[in-house]
This record gives structure tokens, sequence and C-alpha cells, in this order.
């Protein structure tokens, strides 16, 4: 009877042990998926960008960001704008983007909570943040870039692959800015 209690408090012992280095095990790691981006954080720095993979890191110091890689698209709105012939056009733009520097993006616009744990504010925070300044951004250029413009010359094909590259140079300081790819632009004019 008494080899039978020990055997029970082994087994019991053992199962608490193991529910214990889980629990250990599940807040020293943390796994970025191939679609993802991440930064280790120390003190509210961050530190190191990690690409994906399994990271072990001492959660009371440190702490792992997760962005997602994917495309992000920055809609600009119609905006009025005036030609250099002073004819009244209204003009918007699409501007895809993705983050390339984590750890830059994330010293840029901060980042409160991990975007896959349900609680994703902290992360969509931060990328309408971005994207918010990028479609501010655009919309002033598109407006001074239109009054380098005649009106005839906005019918011309050639003259869309000018504005989508103006457009595209003038947002690249963005990219060192923010740690973020601009991947394509693309303007629309309406008269």
């Amino acid at each position: 009877m008494v080899s039978a209690r020990l055997g029970y408090t082994h087994i019991v012992i053992g199962v608490a042990a193991l529910f214990i280095l889980t629990l250990i095990f599940n807040s020293c790691y943390e796994s970025i998926g191939p679609d993802e981006v991440g930064v280790l954080v120390k003190q509210n720095k961050p530190l190191k960008n990690l690409e994906s993979g399994g990271y072990f890191y001492l959660p009371v110091s440190d702490e792992i960001k997760v962005y997602p890689k994917t495309i992000q698209i920055a809609e600009v709105p119609r905006t009025a704008a005036s030609t250099g012939d002073l004819f009244e056009v209204e003009v918007s733009a699409i501007v895809k983007w993705h983050i390339s520097d984590p750890a830059k993006f994330m010293g840029k616009v901060g980042h409160d909570d991990d975007y896959r744990r349900g609680d994703s504010e902290g992360a969509n925070d931060a990328l309408k943040k971005c994207t918010s300044h990028i479609v501010g951004e655009s919309k002033i250029h598109l407006v001074n870039l239109m009054h380098e413009y005649t009106s005839s010359q906005l019918i011309k094909p050639e003259t869309k692959s000018a504005l989508d590259d103006s457009l595209t140079e003038k947002l690249k300081h963005l990219e060192a800015e923010y740690g973020i790819e601009i991947d394509a632009v693309g303007v629309g004019v309406k008269r």
C-alpha cells in the first residue's frame, strides 16, 4: 500500500513538473511564421530583427514583437488639384508597401500587442499609423505633381508612368524613415 502511494506521488510530482516546465518553455519561446517578421525588444527598445523561425528569450527583460510581412495597401482618396494650366482634376493613388526593417518600424510607430494573439490593436495601430502617413504624404505630393503637368499632357499614356515614378521617388524617404519598402505605386487622374 505504501509503495502504491509513493508511485502515485511520483506520478503527480512528474505531471506537475511537466506542467511547470511547459509554462516556462511557453513564456521563453516565440515562433515567427514565414509570413511574419519580428524584432527582439529589450527594455522597450528594438534590439535585433528576427526572421521566421523559433527563438528563446528571457521574458524578464526581453520581448519579441511580431508584424505581418504581407503587402499593405495605402489608398489615397480622390483629391482636388490644379494642373499647370489651371485645369481642375481629381487625383488618387494606391501605394503597396511592406515592412522590411521591423526594428526601425517599431521604433518609429511603436507596438503594444502582438497582432496574432487575438488583441491585434497594437500591431494594427502601428500599420494604420504608417499607412496614414503614406496617404498624407502622397496627397501633398500628388497635388504638387499636378502643377508640373498641363491638362493635355495628362491624357498621354507615358504621363501615367511618369506620375507613378514621380510619386514613388517622392515617397522613397519613408523607406529609410519607417523601415518599409514601397513595392508599387499607381496614380489615377480624373479630369
